[in-house]
């Protein structure tokens, strides 16, 4: 018996989470074949990679520009860790076929997620322990963003400026219909509320069930709020597709089945990523993963891991078995192109997560293939 398998042995079921971080630090997590599990998406980028690449670093850096630091190094370091992120890969990998603009709003849009989650997500982040300062961030964005998408005429802007670039991305959204805006509001809504969940359970003693953890995680991943920005600046598909068709015993419509491979979508990624992050996130003392919580089960790592996957099995086989369904009714009613679409940038968006976690430095994994067999230490 190991060290590590001994202090295992007699943590109490509900450990604290500084005793889940201790335990895990030092052990060995094979990575899933996550190329076995998407093997027949595509993986490509846009060919517009480059020029977005030199979009986001130049925002990057004009933002820094305008947001109060310590110092040179300090600028230097957060510019390191935004550059570090590769939105433009990101972006360029998950809809490899969008038109330069839309992969602009987007990325401007991932952007925005990162620096402003940045803020509040960890004990280490500015707002990180501090919940009023925190809730009144959120007070603030959801005002300002209300405000910007047309929505509403509020007094004053904050003066905050990681809330206020939020204003370049509503610009394309001007033009859109007030449903489709009052849409993209609700999902950055379920978002910001998410990520107050999030950083209350984070001063609780014990890790929440995997099940209660998944309900905070489907939207702090802010996978929907991508989700629903493409497509309602390439589409709208969710909204438009409204033909009736019979699932078992119920009466479904397209643009229900559709958010249902939207929220599988939002399960491979946060799921994915929680897989490939871990290693950083108890570098700094935050085991609120599927990972830690699937091994507080059984103590387990290797049958924490063999249960991620086949989640990721089962969500995929619902996902192939609910496409086929769409697809079929769509050639019923002459085909639907937007359907087929959005569809398959999900798929871009699920296979190209994987070659971008693998990429970028954020996570540390920038050395290792997507391949089988390689190992990590925690």
């Amino acid at each position: 018996m190991t060290a590590l398998t001994a202090v295992a042995s007699i943590m109490p079921a509900h450990a604290s989470r500084t005793e889940i971080t201790y335990a895990l630090r030092g052990q060995s997590l094979q990575l899933p074949d996550f190329e076995q599990i998407y093997h027949d998406w595509p993986v490509s980028v846009s060919p517009h990679m480059d020029w977005l690449k030199c979009q986001v670093d130049n925002r990057i850096r004009w933002l820094l520009s305008q947001v109060p630091s310590s110092g040179v190094k300090d600028q230097r370091r957060k510019q390191k860790g935004l550059e570090g992120i590769d939105v433009g890969y990101l972006v360029s990998s998950w809809w490899p076929e969008a038109a330069p603009e839309v992969l602009c709003t987007l990325a401007y849009c991932a952007l925005w997620l990162f620096m402003w989650d940045d803020e509040i997500d960890g004990m280490n982040a500015n707002l990180g322990s501090d919940l009023e300062a925190a809730q009144q961030y959120r007070d603030d964005t959801l005002r300002y963003v209300f405000e910007e998408l047309g929505l509403a005429t509020v007094d004053s802007a904050p003066t905050n400026m990681l809330i206020t670039s939020f204003s370049d991305i509503a610009v394309p959204l001007s033009v859109k219909d007030i449903k489709q805006r009052e849409r993209f509001y609700e999902e950055i809504e379920y978002w910001i509320e998410a990520t107050e969940v999030e950083q209350v359970r984070r001063s609780e003693p014990s890790l929440p069930s995997l099940h209660e953890y998944m309900e905070v995680r489907m939207g702090t991943s802010g996978v929907r709020v991508l989700c629903i920005l493409y497509d309602i600046l390439t589409g709208p598909t969710l909204d438009s597709c409204q033909y009736m068709f019979s699932s078992g015993d119920l009466e479904v419509t397209i643009a229900e089945d559709l958010e249902l491979l939207t929220d599988l979508t939002n399960v491979f990624i946060s799921v994915t990523n929680d897989v490939l992050s871990v290693k950083k996130e108890l570098a700094v003392g935050a085991p609120d993963s599927t990972i830690p919580i699937l091994w507080l089960e059984s103590r387990d790592l290797t049958a924490a891991v063999d249960k991620v996957v086949r989640m990721l099995k089962t969500s995929r086989s619902l996902f192939d078995e609910t496409e086929q369904r769409l697809l079929g009714i769509c050639r019923m009613h002459g085909g639907n192109l937007f359907v087929e679409r959005y569809i398959a940038a999900m798929k871009s968006m699920n296979s190209g997560n994987v070659a971008w976690s693998m990429r970028c430095r954020r996570y540390g994994l920038d050395t290792l293939s997507t391949g089988k067999g390689h190992i990590i230490v925690l």
